[in-house]
């Protein structure tokens, strides 16, 4: 039997009285990179957010078989981590410290910072390659630098689940590539779960597992890259006309537009 991932049935969620996702069915494999896809305005982040909880959602949603729409939050929070598009740093606050607020979540008044606590924070900072960085303030990293600041934060809150929304913004190609390897590692080194949205669809075709591929907030086709891109598909969802040939490094889809 496959290790159970993300499940949600009937997912509704909007933002005040505009819905934006009206009634969602989806399986999300554990272990494995889902990249969700589609045009501005699709559901893409709501999707995402709604996974995650950071927004209120009917329906039910599962995750590792477990119910979580009634769970703490504080007890979500050692399953499942979540980066947002623009995450906002405070002011003057510097690598290492913003890092070790990903181990909010396993605290309390009766269980402070332990040695533990630091050892998940500083193998965070190394997986991520920025243990050099944990003094620095994180306002004066370059893009690429911060954006591994903020996943490391994640890493640090030691969840099965991570969910990813557009991690690469802002970044050159070869800072993406760099970001979007560090998500493969997470899945082979760590079996981590990972889900995110990506706007670039040859690089979600490349460092993914399984797409979905969204379009007015429903669901049009889930699966692996090969069996769900094609020059319908695209012309359909994306209004794009392009050719659809075999990349040759990874032998998977390259779209190339006409």
């Amino acid at each position: 039997m496959s290790t159970p991932g993300i499940q949600a049935r009937g997912l509704r969620a909007g933002y005040g009285r505009h819905r934006i996702l009206d009634g969602v069915d989806i399986d999300i494999s554990a272990g494995k990179v889902t990249t969700i896809i589609g045009p501005n305005g699709s559901g893409k982040s709501t999707l995402l957010r709604s996974l995650s909880r950071t927004l209120p959602a009917d329906g039910t949603l599962h995750i590792a078989g477990r119910d979580v729409q009634r769970m703490p939050r504080r007890e979500l929070a050692r399953i499942i981590g979540m980066l947002p598009q623009t995450p906002v740093a405070p002011d003057g606050i510097i690598v290492a410290d913003l890092v070790s607020r990903g181990r909010h979540p396993h605290q309390s008044w009766l269980k402070q910072w332990s040695t533990q606590d630091e050892r998940h924070v500083a193998q965070a900072l190394e997986l991520t390659r920025i243990t050099d960085l944990a003094g620095r303030p994180v306002a004066s990293l370059s893009g690429g630098q911060r954006q591994r600041v903020w996943i490391s934060m994640v890493l640090a809150q030691q969840t099965p689940h991570v969910l990813l929304d557009e991690p690469t913004t802002y970044l050159d190609l070869a800072h993406a590539i760099d970001v979007l390897q560090l998500v493969g590692r997470l899945r082979d080194e760590l079996a981590r779960t990972i889900v995110m949205v990506l706007h670039d669809l040859n690089l979600a075709i490349r460092f993914s597992d399984e797409l979905i591929v969204m379009r007015d907030g429903l669901i049009v086709r889930h699966g692996p890259p090969a069996e769900v891109i094609s020059p319908p598909l695209l012309a359909e969802v994306f209004g794009l006309t392009a050719l659809v040939v075999p990349d040759p490094v990874t032998g998977g889809p390259l779209i190339i537009p006409r």
